[in-house]
């Protein structure tokens, strides 16, 4: 059971992230799109929201309690791998490399995780200016 805890957390982090990126393409679809009273507050917040990030990211507290519970659990399945390895038994040595591996894909999955979240997010924030920029009527 200690083996799939990684892989379990990778895969959590992986549902986590998209559903964050849906959220993000949402705001930034309504950002640019005020169609009525609503969606300008709508508006309103986004450009609050997005100012916010710019200057301190209010919701980094999610980002690094998923990407941090995923590295410590991971490197703390390695590290049980190694000392599984360094008892005497000859049987340990497979269920250690197993520990092992399995906190190695864990780690490996959310790095991985994380880079493409922060690449998808970048190109997100550029798509959404580029947006607003082509809905801003140009000063004379």
């Amino acid at each position: 059971m200690l083996c799939a805890v990684p892989l379990v957390c990778a895969y959590v982090d992986m549902l986590c992230r998209h559903l964050s990126l849906r959220i993000r393409v949402i705001g930034a679809f309504f950002e640019g799109t005020p169609a009525n009273e609503e969606a300008a507050k709508f508006t309103d917040y986004e450009a609050f929201v997005e100012e916010a990030r710019k200057k301190k990211d209010p919701f980094v507290l999610e980002s690094w309690a998923l990407t941090w519970s995923t590295v410590v659990l991971s490197a703390a399945i390695i590290v049980y791998g190694i000392e599984t390895i360094n008892q005497t038994a000859q049987d340990s040595e497979a269920i250690g490399i197993a520990f092992i591996l399995s906190g190695a894909i864990g780690l490996i999955a959310t790095i991985r995780v994380w880079y493409e979240y922060r690449t998808r997010a970048k190109a997100l924030e550029t798509l959404a200016q580029q947006q607003k920029a082509a809905k801003t009527p140009a000063n004379p």
